[in-house]
């Protein structure tokens, strides 16, 4: 598989000249022993006093306001940098996650009216069923981090268990749903993999049950014909793949990961970074930035991937 490694050094010289310093310092992180120090204190900088994240932490939701998208965003980060469950940023972001929940629905307002006041994606867009589209987007992450950094905060475990239970319900319901959605179900399970013996136990669905489950619903939801790949917006094999174990799991057929990296190598460009694979149609100005943004956090996130496959090669 050597020769479908890709090289690291390019893309850190793009991410120095033009990523932003979150990119930056999560890029040390992971490949040059940098301190999680330094990643938090820019991470800090967009959380707001309510505890929730804003200020276009994701580049397609510019609005400064906290928000489940936001704080989902920095939420994931906050799990891959290991943070301790008492560390007030977490704690802060718990308060935040409690007070926000809707109980009736166990979900979290994806998007909200405030949205059209700042540039944004069309998909963000605010209308009365606008929840009815994204439903545990991103819900039901967020309840595994309540139920993961809950621990003794009896508020953060009922409201993680009061999502679990309405989101493995429709898991295990539904014949198709949206890769984003998947995705979040995904670390959902990953993240409570050592404690779902307390989630079985309130919901009635195993951790196999529901692993078996998606693993299906990924499998459609994924292009796997690499002839198709490159045509607009879509959920490619490496989307859903953080090991070579889900690649048996989801049912991949043998090389579609390595038929995906080469398909990265051949469509990266020669500056480094990759192609962004969307528009917004509006706020162009807005978009150009956010554009340049999302390839930063691309490096970022596909050089991770890399890593966990251990397919990345230093340059010479």
């Amino acid at each position: 598989m050597t020769g479908k490694r890709i090289h690291l050094d390019q893309a850190k010289r793009w991410l120095v000249r033009n990523g932003r310093p979150l990119e930056v310092m999560r890029f040390r992180y992971w490949f040059e022993e940098g301190s999680t120090e330094d990643v938090m204190d820019v991470l800090t900088g967009y959380q707001n006093e309510d505890g929730g994240f804003g200020h276009g932490i994701e580049p397609d939701f510019t609005c400064p306001m906290s928000s489940a998208i936001g704080s989902w965003t920095a939420a994931r980060m906050l799990f891959e940098l290991k943070t301790p469950a008492a560390h007030p940023v977490i704690r802060k972001l718990m308060d935040y996650l409690i007070a926000t929940q809707n109980r009736a629905t166990g979900m979290w307002q994806t998007t909200f009216p405030e949205i059209s006041h700042f540039p944004h994606a069309p998909w963000w867009s605010w209308h009365e069923q606008a929840q009815e589209e994204w439903q545990f987007n991103p819900g039901v992450e967020l309840a595994a981090y309540c139920l993961y950094y809950g621990g003794g905060d009896e508020a953060a475990t009922e409201a993680g268990l009061l999502t679990m239970r309405k989101a493995l319900k429709r898991l295990m319901t539904v014949n198709d749903m949206d890769h984003h959605e998947l995705s979040n179900f995904q670390y959902a399970l990953h993240i409570l993999q050592d404690q779902f013996d307390a989630v079985e136990a309130d919901t009635g669905f195993s951790l196999r049950r529901c692993e078996d489950q998606l693993h299906s619903l990924l499998y459609q939801a994924v292009e796997t014909d690499p002839l198709k790949w490159g045509r607009g917006y879509q959920a490619l094999p490496l989307d859903v793949v953080h090991s070579w174990k889900d690649v048996r799991n989801i049912g991949f057929e043998d090389g579609l990961v390595e038929k995906q990296i080469q398909y990265w190598k051949t469509t990266r460009e020669r500056d480094g970074a990759w192609p962004i694979s969307w528009e917004w149609g509006q706020y162009p100005e807005a978009f150009a930035i956010a554009k340049r943004q999302w390839q930063g956090i691309l490096i970022v996130e596909r050089f991770k991937k890399l890593k966990q496959l251990g397919m990345i090669q230093e340059e010479t």
